[in-house]
């Protein structure tokens, strides 16, 4: 079994090579996969709906 720091570093790694990726090619790689992925998918179309293209800012959520 890997321990907790491996596992770590390796969600840190994939998810740095995700959020470097175009809105486009997360969608493309979601179809290359066959992934459904609904939730996804929405927050994808929600970034690509920026009148300019660009991403919309995401909402400070309040901390407790």
């Amino acid at each position: 079994m890997k321990k907790i720091e491996v596992k770590r570093h390796e969600a840190e790694e994939r998810n740095a090579r995700w959020a470097a990726l175009t809105p486009e090619e997360q969608l493309a790689h979601l179809d290359r996969l066959g992934l459904r992925a609904e939730k996804q998918r929405k927050k994808i179309a929600i970034r690509l709906r920026g009148s300019d293209g660009t991403p919309t800012p995401k909402k400070n959520r309040r901390k407790r």
